[in-house]
């Protein structure tokens, strides 16, 4: 109990030290992810994207820099339309199919790919994204991960497909969604990500 006492009192005296030291550990973890699942270096710049619309459950396309959840249903009765577009990582052990646009996420399992999981934001977390991205000189650039990354700890959630359970991302529950996909190929190999194909200019999205 002496111990857990001592240690309780250093890191309040070192509250700095302790703060910088998590925030290196968490680039060091986000960096580790984005290097398992980054698009291949050779491939061509990426302005779209696949996202997954919750009211009608099928699969659509949409401009990479989009912040979800995104607008993607207007009904009658209603002056706003609805956000329920969440963006949807697809991935595929072998090939990707060469469009998976209007797919339920049991058709996009049939084609040979799947959704390893959903991505939203949080209200706050979303409208700081939105007006640090407004600021920069390249629209078509994403917003940079490290950039935000107390943004993306606060306000970044993911979930399943399969049980609609959102949590942060970079929460336990979060890494193990993120982690369990070495466990879907053969060989523990990382499955390939899978993004639409190349059809229309950024500036036409």
């Amino acid at each position: 109990m002496d111990n857990i006492v001592r240690i309780r009192w250093w890191i309040n005296d070192h509250a700095v030290t302790v703060t910088v030291l998590s925030v290196i550990l968490l680039v060091i973890c986000f960096g580790t992810m984005l290097q398992q699942y980054r698009p291949p270096t050779h491939s061509p710049q990426i302005t779209s994207v696949w996202f997954f619309d919750q009211v009608t459950g099928t699969i659509f396309e949409a401009h990479s820099n989009a912040i979800p959840p995104i607008a993607t249903t207007e009904y009658l009765d209603q002056l706003e339309p609805v956000e329920a577009g969440v963006r949807a990582y697809i991935f595929a052990c072998g090939e990707c199919p060469t469009d998976l646009q209007g797919m339920t996420i049991e058709q996009v399992e049939q084609s040979g790919a799947f959704v390893g999981w959903l991505e939203q934001y949080t209200d706050a977390a979303k409208e700081e994204m939105s007006r640090a991205h407004s600021s920069r000189t390249d629209k078509h650039v994403p917003p940079v991960a490290f950039e935000f990354l107390m943004l993306w700890e606060k306000g970044h959630q993911i979930c399943r497909t399969d049980d609609g359970q959102w949590v942060l991302a970079m929460s336990e529950d979060g890494v193990k969604i993120m982690h369990d996909l070495r466990n879907r190929c053969a060989g523990g190999n990382y499955p390939k990500r899978c993004y639409p194909n190349t059809r229309h200019k950024a500036s036409d999205l």
